[in-house]
Order: structure tokens, then sequence, then C-alpha cells
């Protein structure tokens, strides 16, 4: 920044601020000594929580760096799943808290050499210059949250636009027990979500589903894993919590449960025994237990 004086730097900001005046001058003198904790000098409340709203309502937008660094953060924001957007959502919240008010003290000070430069030096035509270019915009506010709500709307509706291409198109997952493509061959069977995603797997051989059969959720979590045996299902059967965490195991004898069979919580600990004969439980072997695998009933 071009050298000036205290008082006439103090005048400048004044006139491109305009609102919230003597804070704002406080916390960019804080920055102006420029010491290892400049960068975290202030945390603006209004900014973690609105992000580039904010920044666009304060004309920080005509820093370049910040308004790249701002759209790319709304972008991810917006496109990320759910879960990891909870996960992300402090660094988020601090990023714009503490990264705000540093691209404001940056845009005011770029403009300000801006000014004082088409002014030629002119102090006063220079505080008139950044009268006109300082402020908030309200116009800017508006443009910024239906850019948001426009870039929600492409993200969600291109989603479900990709989905119905690949169920309309026929594109596929390959089937991870053979690799092959195919929708259906003499050896291989496979169903998919209209996403495109695979949702159920099994060999065939003479029209018969044979070996390891798997089945998926949307989210592409496995599900379960049951063997079969001349189209019925035979042996040990698995399934699963989308967590991953196992959810019941039981074995088949020609297509019926047979013997001992567990049902678990997502924590792990058993929710039910039961004995089976002939796919139906025997009276007085099946017992509930609750999460902490304490004995809640038996029948």
């Amino acid at each position: 920044m071009a050298t000036i004086s205290t008082e006439n730097l103090a005048a400048l900001r004044e006139a491109f601020i305009q609102k919230n005046v003597e804070k704002w001058q406080a916390l960019m003198a804080k920055k102006d000594s420029k010491t290892s904790g400049a960068l975290f000098a202030g945390f603006s409340i209004p900014a973690a929580l609105f992000g580039f709203i904010w920044l666009a309502y304060r004309k920080v937008y005509r820093h370049p760096v910040a308004l790249i660094v701002a759209l790319i953060l709304l972008v991810a924001w917006v496109a990320l799943p759910y879960e990891l957007t909870n996960i992300l959502s402090i660094p988020y919240l601090l990023g714009f808290g503490f990264g705000g008010p540093h691209w404001y003290w940056l845009t005011t000070n770029r403009e300000i050499n801006q000014a004082m430069s088409t002014a030629g030096g002119d102090l006063e035509k220079a505080k008139s210059i950044l009268r006109n270019r300082g402020g908030v915009s309200v116009l800017a506010l508006i443009i910024t949250i239906i850019i948001g709500i426009g870039l929600l709307f492409v993200l969600v509706q291109g989603e479900n636009l990709s989905s119905n291409f690949a169920a309309i198109s026929g594109i596929k997952e390959k089937c991870p027990l053979t690799g092959n493509g195919d929708i259906e061959t003499e050896s291989l069977y496979c169903d998919y979500y209209k996403n495109g995603r695979l949702k159920a797997e099994v060999s065939r051989k003479n029209g018969n589903k044979v070996g390891l059969a798997k089945g998926y959720y949307e989210s592409g979590a496995l599900e379960r894993e049951i063997y079969f045996k001349n189209d019925k299902e035979e042996g040990p059967a698995k399934h699963y919590y989308e967590n991953g965490a196992l959810k019941s195991k039981f074995t088949y004898k020609d297509g019926r449960r047979e013997g001992p069979a567990k049902a678990y919580h997502e924590n792990g600990k058993v929710a039910n025994e039961t004995l089976f004969k002939n796919d139906e439980s025997v009276h007085g072997q099946s017992k509930n237990y609750d999460e902490n695998g304490n004995l809640t009933k038996t029948y």
C-alpha cells in the first residue's frame, strides 16, 4: 500500500467503509501491524454465517482472489454430500469468519490505492471516488442470493438429469464379480438403480442362480451376501447396515432358514438370537437384547 499518513488513511477508509466505521477502523488498524496474528485479527459473525453473501454485500467482490476463493467454497458447500457438509461446518464458518474481514481489509486497501492514483494524490477527490465505490450493496446482496439459489437448483436438477440419463441410455457400472458390464449374460445377472449404480449381482448356470449373490445400498455400500445353489439359497447369509456393521447372519438350507441366527444393533451388540427349523423359529428359543446387551425378552 502507498505511503499515506495515519490521519489521511483513516479518512479514506471512512469514505469507503461508510457502515460500522469505528469497528472496521479498529480491526484494520490491527491488520496494518502485519504481525503473525494479523490474519486472525477480528472475527465477523455475519461473515461466518452468510459467507459469500456477506462478501458481496460488503463489495469484497472487487478483490479477485476473494471472489475466486469464495466461489469455490460456495460451490463445494452446495455440492458436497450432506454428511461431509456437517463435518466441514466448523472449518467453513471459521474460514469465512476470519477470512471475510481479512479480504475486506485487502479490498479496502486496494480501493484506496486505486482512488489515490486516479485522483493524482488529491485527498478530497480520492474520498469522493471511494464514497461512490464503497459502502454496501443491497443489489449485490440480492443478486448473490439469486445466484446461490440458482446454483443449488442446477446442482440438484443436474443430479436428477444424470440419474435419468443413466437409466434411459443404459449406462451401467461393471459387475464386480466378473468385470463384465452386460446387464445379463449366461453366467451373470446384474440389477441396477436408476442412477446406474449396482443394486444386485449373482452368477447363473443354466438359468439358475448359483454361488455368491450380493446386494448393495444406493450409496454403493454392501447390503447383503447370500449363497445360492440351483436357484435356492444355500449356506451362510449376512446382512449389513449401510455403515458396514453386521446386521444379521443365519444359514439357509434348500431355500429355508435353518439353525441358529443372530441379529445385531448398529453398535455391534447382539439384538436377537433365534433358532430356525424349516424356516420357522423354534418356540422358546428366541431372545431379544437391548443395545447394552441386556436380555429383554425370551419367547
